[in-house]
């Protein structure tokens, strides 16, 4: 299970912005962090830089954050959220296209997210890659089960149809569920695994075949002979 697998959770923020002023000030420190590792590269980012930059003084700075991870890690998670978003939006318009394209989209999303996230500070994501796993964040921050239903679901009901709604959730969960732990399991143990083409395949194969045995087994959840 992901949640047993132990990883180094990165700096949190001291305290979380209330007013509308203070949230316009945190955003612009993200901003400007995001601007220094885009523009100047890692190297180049330190308190000096981000205050000039964002225009915001260094005591500003630390009154939010205890230090330069944790403007980071918050950039980190700003970017994942919008990321889900983006994800659930085109998930909804791919899933149009078939239960193969999903499926590529999800492998293939959760691949741009990681090499996105590396690009942008290495060596931060390498001390924290295990905390800001795709599938693992997803599930925590947003409603796995909701994207299930909303996308996984229908697409599969359209290659199998007559399956129960309720085996229809149990087959897309925990299809999604099996996927996750692949990919955190390579992430884990074998990063470079992470954008090979070759293994992005064996991962579609795996939940590929896991949907098709489980609607058309009676052994399985969502098989025929339990529907």
């Amino acid at each position: 299970m992901l949640e047993d697998v132990a990883y180094i959770i990165p700096p949190q923020p001291k305290k979380k912005p209330q007013q509308k002023r203070s949230h316009m000030m945190v955003n612009v420190i993200l901003d400007s962090c995001k601007k220094i590792l885009q523009e100047y590269g890692e190297e180049a980012f330190n308190v000096t830089v981000l205050e000039e930059v964002s225009g915001v003084g260094k005591g500003s700075i630390y009154q939010y954050f205890p230090n330069l991870d944790a403007v980071i890690a918050a950039l980190f998670e700003r970017e994942f959220v919008e990321f889900v978003a983006r994800g659930k939006v085109t998930a909804g318009l791919i899933g149009r296209d078939g239960l193969d394209s999903l499926i590529h989209f999800i492998i293939d999303d959760a691949v741009t997210w990681h090499a996105s996230m590396r690009k942008l500070h290495s060596g931060f994501y390498e001390q924290y890659k295990l905390f800001f796993d795709v599938g693992k964040r997803f599930v925590e921050l947003s409603d796995s089960e909701e994207f299930c239903r909303n996308h996984l679901v229908p697409a599969i009901n359209s290659e199998y149809p007559g399956r129960s709604v309720k085996h229809l959730a149990e087959t897309a969960n925990l299809a999604l569920s099996q996927l996750n732990s692949l990919f955190f399991a390579a992430l884990r143990y074998y990063p470079e695994k992470i954008g090979d083409e070759d293994f992005s395949h064996l991962l579609y194969l795996t939940v590929r075949n896991f949907i098709r045995d489980s609607c058309d087994m009676p052994s399985f959840p969502g098989g025929k002979g339990v529907c």
